[in-house]
């Protein structure tokens, strides 16, 4: 049996293949995770499947029939939990309380940054983006915009979520919430952020098979 690891160290949280994704809930941020998680540069937000993935035995194939798999359970009553997939299934903790290393699932993370595979941890709101940035430091950051937009057409609270935009890099990459609007547009903008993370692996029919699918459930559901 492998030794359990337990702590992080000061190097892992330096990973530069942690992505934090900055959005107000309702903004259909986990969408964006999971296209990009489809990559095999990439994980799942579930412990288990990233333990497969690491073990190469858990291919991009498998991950997308599990995302259709998952979204073929949904039906107009269906309560929405992301697809069990989540910082909590990742990491062990959600994402406010990541920073600590008591209870994470230390050796799934250390094991990602040694094959180079990027992990997702979402801040929804200053309070987490601060607490996860201050320690991942060196996290490539997806941030994003016109949230509104997302939230009148779910007819949720306007939740006026500011992040702090002005103390990251430009080449921080940012999704407008409208992309969600049409297959064309996501798959333009999808490839974009495949690219910028040096994936080489996109896969159209993939993401559009994604797509539709999501589309289909979050229109029966009310939620666009």
């Amino acid at each position: 049996m492998p030794r359990i690891a337990e702590t992080l160290s000061k190097e892992d949280f330096q990973s530069p293949y942690t992505v934090a994704v900055l959005y107000p809930k309702g903004c259909a941020g986990k969408f964006i995770i999971n296209a990009l998680g489809l990559s095999s540069g990439a994980l799942f937000q579930d412990r288990l499947l990233a333990q497969r993935q690491l073990n190469n035995a858990f291919s991009s194939r498998d991950k997308i029939e599990y995302l259709l798999t998952r979204l073929a359970m949904h039906d107009a009553n269906t309560l929405w939990n992301d697809l069990d997939l989540g910082c909590i299934q990742l990491f062990g903790l959600d994402q406010f309380d990541i920073n600590c290393n008591s209870g994470a699932n230390i050796n799934i993370i250390k094991e990602s940054i040694v094959k180079r595979k990027y992990i997702f941890i979402v801040a929804h709101n200053r309070l987490e983006e601060q607490k996860i940035l201050s320690r991942w430091n060196n996290a490539r950051i997806i941030k994003l915009y016109n949230c509104n937009h997302m939230q009148q057409l779910q007819q949720r609270n306007n939740y006026a979520t500011q992040f702090l935009l002005d103390r990251y890099p430009k080449s921080h990459l940012k999704w407008n919430a409208k992309f969600f609007d049409s297959e064309e547009s996501v798959l333009t903008h999808i490839n974009d952020m495949y690219i910028q993370l040096g994936l080489n692996d996109f896969n159209k029919d993939y993401i559009l098979e994604y797509y539709r699918s999501w589309h289909d459930v979050c229109k029966l559901q009310g939620r666009l």
